[in-house]
């Protein structure tokens, strides 16, 4: 289909708000919109970098129709371009009217973090007028994903993780269990070890970054998948569970492609775009199910997870709307809120709300409800109840935009700053904390922004190459004057003058930076001279180094104390990176560890400087957990876990034959919990495993108590392999019980 006509829009110059960093949309009046392919920035609030991407206009848009969009995703090294430049998508994209979006996803971090919030910046720039392009009609009804290899990863990962923004996705080779793809590319060389073993610290961020653990959100998503039975790269361990965990929920949206031609063989973007033509995402299903292991991905169409009552375990929960009454069941969860505006049911008269079976709550009359669970001395859940307000919370508290862990600080805007003893070091080789931030400014300027390529330094500079300005030609699509992160001197700051707005990552320690030493008393770890405390583990040396996330306490200096903050402050004394030489291995890889961001750090590393980690499978990455001491998360307090779980005992059964059943519970916002122990009489401590069985004629005095699970791993560095184990957890208190097995009795 030809067509020579242009497209005329008249659209007011308007002034529209960018939330960048020094940057604002340009107000441009469009008369006359030329469609085609075009190169297009959006500023990055992160950084305040210009990160592209192409889109292609049709022939036939029209500003008072709204069009689907479709958003490409490339594999691992690839870059945007031009997304229609064949004849056939030409035709189809100008018969349907439909815009295509080639993204850039950037550091190719598999489509997470900053790869993810590049496809919604994208979508935002769509739909608001700026200097490449005016303000584009959207049908946020009709917006498909489509993307092969590291791109089928993220059709995967964001059509699970947000099942009602997207109609349609079609992943292609992607990978969605980390038990295949951590050991394929990330794990040690010498001693390959999963499934066996898998870092515990990084355990529950690979699973967040496993989309086969969320299949169960995509009940409402149609999902075309492609792959090949000898593909090697991301082989079909990866797309069963997801086919299976689809037919198990009963979907009826799905279809497959299976082919024998290798990686990324039979993925067709013809089959594709027939598989998007007319189908739009479901607006307000009757049902709505949501799993979940992180609070930043907590929502779906009317249903949004609040509290978790366990971290890094799997929340689930499932909501049913029907005439005036919802059922909602739930699963290590303890608040949530129903959007009443968009949810199915009657809502005019009222509602009833059932909540795992307990008895119904009469929902108050309100946009948005907020149900939370009650809960005993024992921590059980007890009841619920419902407010049209969320309840107010003057602690700090984890929740979306405020959970962790480490790499959630590099998703909105950061500021670099280094220590300087005072202002007698400054940017110069002999002050370590400005060597740390620099050469973490430059692995973030390449990977995330300057797209170097296969360069190698020139002699005069192979050992300060990491020094700006660089000695390598930028990548493609690099504006002339890209902005870059560079590190500032804590002597530029005084405690009014800190940028509060932004997180701060800080580099030193409380000796060298003075904003580490004014935040300490306030931080989760307890810091001094060259020394870090982790609950009862002290590490003291020169070597002793460590970085973590944590609420920004002078964000809330700056609100006057009003609670929460909304900002990170992130603590780094040294940089724990694979340390890649470019004379090596070029400068293409520079700061490649940032690929991994999402899923190599958990809230808190302390780490030994002298430790030299073994490589891994993928060069010329290095296994970093080789070098740690000590890691893990903090609890839903922002602090060290130091509560005990609870024990509780109940008797069934006819005597004299009697049943003890023992119950744990840890306290809202741990860990959960590791053990429950009991001891009969003067025998020695024993593990529960199933109910005791008690057969006796008098009465016998049973001891129990529970372990949890702290959040914390323990490492020994000076051993290869280096494994972390759990810590010891925290142990309850020994609760004694007298059980009458011949009236079946018991008490305390």
């Amino acid at each position: 289909m030809k067509h020579s006509k242009r497209i005329h829009l008249t659209v007011s110059a308007l002034l529209v708000h960018v939330a960048s960093v020094g940057s604002l949309a340009v107000s441009c009046a469009y008369e006359v919109v030329q469609p085609g392919n075009r190169l297009c920035y959006y500023t990055s609030p992160v950084d305040g970098t210009e990160q592209p991407y192409h889109i292609y206009i049709p022939r036939t848009y029209d500003p008072d129709l709204p069009s689907p969009v479709v958003l490409s995703m490339h594999g691992f090294g690839g870059r945007t371009h031009p997304p229609v430049e064949d004849p056939w998508r030409q035709n189809w994209a100008d018969s349907y009217r439909w815009i295509v979006v080639n993204l850039d996803g950037r550091g190719s971090q598999n489509w997470d973090d900053i790869g993810e919030d590049d496809l919604f910046f994208v979508l935002e720039d769509l739909t608001r007028t700026t200097r490449h392009h005016p303000a584009l009609n959207v049908d946020q009804s009709r917006i498909y994903i489509e993307g092969c290899s590291m791109g089928g990863h993220g059709a995967f990962r964001e059509g699970f993780r947000y099942p009602d923004r997207f109609a349609a996705i079609t992943p292609g080779a992607g990978w969605t269990t980390y038990k295949e793809f951590y050991d394929h590319w990330y794990d040690a060389t010498a001693t390959p070890n999963l499934p066996q073993y898998v870092d515990p610290a990084r355990r529950s961020v690979l699973e967040t970054a496993s989309s086969a653990l969320q299949t169960e959100n995509a009940r409402w998503v149609w999902t075309f998948t492609t792959f090949d039975r000898n593909d090697s790269v991301n082989p079909p361990v990866n797309h069963n569970p997801v086919i299976e965990g689809l037919r198990k929920i009963g979907s009826d949206r799905y279809a497959m492609r299976v082919g024998e031609r290798g990686h990324c063989g039979s993925y067709c973007v013809r089959c594709n775009w027939q598989f998007f033509h007319g189908k739009k995402a479901e607006a307000t299903p009757a049902t709505v199910v949501y799993t979940t292991n992180d609070l930043r991905y907590n929502r779906a169409y009317w249903v949004t997870i609040g509290r978790m009552r366990y971290l890094n375990q799997w929340a689930r929960i499932e909501a049913s709307a029907q005439g005036e009454v919802m059922r909602v069941r739930t699963d290590n969860v303890l608040a949530f809120s129903l959007d009443m505006r968009t949810c199915p049911g009657e809502t005019a008269s009222g509602v009833r709300l059932l909540v795992d079976e307990a008895s119904a709550i009469h929902l108050p009359r309100a946009p948005e409800v907020h149900v939370e669970a009650l809960l005993d001395a024992r921590h059980q859940v007890i009841g619920w109840r419902a407010s049209a307000t969320l309840p107010s919370a003057a602690e700090v508290r984890k929740r979306p935009g405020l959970s962790g862990p480490i790499s959630d600080a590099f998703r909105s805007r950061f500021v670099v700053v280094y220590g300087t003893r005072g202002g007698f070091l400054g940017a110069a080789e002999n002050n370590p904390d400005w060597v740390a931030a620099q050469k973490f400014s430059t692995e973030w300027n390449n990977w995330t922004s300057l797209h170097w390529g296969g360069e190698k330094p020139a002699a005069n500079r192979k050992e300060n190459w990491w020094i700006p300005p660089y000695p390598f030609r930028p990548g493609a699509y690099v504006p002339a004057n890209q902005p870059l992160v560079q590190p500032l001197p804590d002597t530029q700051f005084g405690v009014d003058t800190l940028p509060c707005d932004a997180n701060l990552i800080l580099f030193g320690d409380v000796d060298t930076n003075w904003i580490i030493a004014q935040a300490a008393p306030r931080l989760p770890l307890e810091l001094a001279s060259c020394q870090v405390r982790v609950r009862e583990r002290v590490y003291r040396g020169r070597y002793v180094n460590y970085f973590f996330v944590a609420p920004s306490p002078f964000a809330a200096v700056k609100e006057e104390n009003r609670m929460p903050p909304t900002r990170y402050v992130v603590v780094s004394r040294g940089y724990l990176s694979s340390d890649i030489d470019p004379s090596v291995y070029t400068a293409w890889n520079v700061g490649k560890d940032l690929e991994a961001l999402p899923f190599y750090w958990p809230d808190y590393v302390v780490w030994d400087a002298r430790s030299e980690p073994a490589p891994t499978v993928q060069t010329p990455l290095k296994y970093l957990p080789d070098a740690f001491l000590d890691a893990g998360f903090f609890d839903e307090n922002w602090q060290l876990d130091s509560d005990p779980p609870v024990t509780r005992a109940s008797i069934s059964g006819n005597p004299p034959l009697s049943k003890v059943t023992l119950e744990a519970a840890d306290a809202p916002g741990g860990f959960g919990v590791q053990a429950i122990e009991y001891k009969l009489g003067s025998e020695d401590w024993r593990r529960y495993e199933r109910p005791l069985e008690l057969q006796m004629r008098d009465r016998v005095e049973v001891r129990v108590r529970a372990i949890d699970n702290c959040g914390q791993f323990v490492y020994d560095a000076e051993k290869m392999p280096n494994r972390g184990v759990p810590a010891m957890g925290n142990m309850e208190a020994p609760q004694k019980f007298i059980i009458d097995a011949r009236k079946g009795r018991m008490w305390q």
